[in-house]
């Protein structure tokens, strides 16, 4: 009888670590879809103005246009983290892009279940000559 005590015990606290383990790993993830998503400080439209705001065409010897598509994490603080390309047009673009991207302010982090966590996002940058 005590070795089966013992054995059940064993297998509870087993359980316990398991599931201490798996807790951790949530809150390293970084998530798509949400309860709550982050927002930018006056939401989309002031988004897009910051980054028109800040963008300085780059001088090539072609006139390249089109969309960078940067992705990054919003981590649990607001801020913007890891920042890459993932659609670019031309190396001095999407370098300017990235540069932008990475002077963004701090968003209102997103949230499951009332506690604030990383989502991935991404925002398109627009390089037009007018």
């Amino acid at each position: 009888m005590a070795v089966c005590y013992f054995l059940f015990t064993c297998i509870l606290i087993s359980q316990n670590k398991r599931i201490g383990s798996y807790d951790e790993e949530v809150n390293d993830s970084v998530y798509l879809l949400i309860d709550k998503m982050p927002r930018f400080p006056g939401g989309e439209t002031a988004l897009k103005s910051f980054i028109a705001n800040n963008l300085q065409y780059p001088v090539t010897q072609s006139d390249y246009a089109g969309k960078v598509y940067v992705r990054f994490i919003i981590d649990e603080h607001g801020k913007v983290i890891k920042p890459q390309v993932i659609r670019g047009v031309d190396p001095l673009l999407d370098k300017e892009a990235l540069r932008v991207v990475k002077t963004i302010p701090d968003w209102v982090p997103g949230e499951i279940n009332g506690k604030k966590v990383k989502v991935w996002y991404v925002v398109p940058v627009d390089f037009y000559l007018y």
